[in-house]
């Protein structure tokens, strides 16, 4: 039973783990090698990663919200015969028509975003040092708030064709190419990111698998040591935990 008295603890242990944790969001273009960054960061037994795009296939399970929506707005085509999202179908739609992904986007990142905050929470209470938030759309959503660090992954337009191509065997080079067009350029990120946050550390993948490791490994350290008491994402954290903790003190307490 949680008593008024034990939920105030809980709380405020929770939030103990907040100030202790440190959350560094990952991002790049579609084929830049960000998944595989994360996978080398993963590697450290006080990482976490919570990848987007998995909460992103699982909250459009049949039987969602989000499932039935995107059903009634793209039709039955996009349904497979065991009822599942044929994500071939639905990609082919959203990454050829600007209207159609806003529309999915819509339909999906506030499920999407609950599901990050869910896993965010899920890793307070292992009470891991670092959690990485693995998303391709970090800097255009409220996500990048809650991150000390941020992370750009970018490689050459022809460096991800090649990789897109090698890696979904059902792509034409049509496709690849409007996958790729779907995303902003990293021209664009960089200056998107440098709108949004004030700093933002970049790994350039053009290299081989060795090298990635090399960069991505040193970017770990430097996040280690960057993210201090004042970085941008704990300034945003004390902010929340400002607005939350008299409410939550009076919902425990009263």
């Amino acid at each position: 039973m949680v008593t008024p008295f034990s939920g105030a603890i809980q709380f405020f242990l929770c939030f103990s783990y907040l100030l202790i944790m440190i959350i560094i969001g990952l991002t790049g273009g579609i084929a830049s090698g960000k998944s595989t960054v994360a996978g080398i960061l993963a590697e450290d037994k006080q990482v976490v990663v919570i990848d987007a795009d998995e909460i992103a296939h699982s909250v459009l399970v049949k039987g969602s919200g989000p499932y039935a929506a995107a059903v009634k707005e793209f039709g039955r085509k996009i349904v497979k015969k065991d009822g599942s999202i044929d994500r071939d179908v639905l990609g082919g739609i959203i990454f050829s028509d600007d209207a159609a992904r806003k529309k999915l986007n819509a339909i999906t990142h506030t499920a999407i975003g609950l599901g990050i905050a869910k896993s965010v929470l899920k890793a307070l209470f292992t009470g891991v040092r670092y959690v990485i938030i693995d998303a391709p759309l970090l800097l255009e959503t409220p996500a990048h708030f809650i991150c000390d660090e941020v992370v750009i992954v970018d490689t050459t337009v022809a460096t991800q064709k090649t990789r897109l191509l090698a890696r979904s065997k059902n792509l034409t080079e049509k496709d690849a190419d409007a996958r790729i067009a779907a995303q902003n350029t990293a021209e664009q990120r960089q200056a998107l990111a440098s709108k949004v946050r004030s700093f933002t550390l970049n790994i350039n993948n053009d290299g081989d698998l060795d090298d990635l490791k090399r960069k991505a490994n040193s970017m770990l350290r430097q996040c280690k040591s960057n993210s201090g008491p004042l970085s941008q994402g704990r300034l945003q954290q004390y902010l929340l935990a400002i607005i939350l903790v008299p409410f939550l003190i009076w919902f425990f307490l009263f």
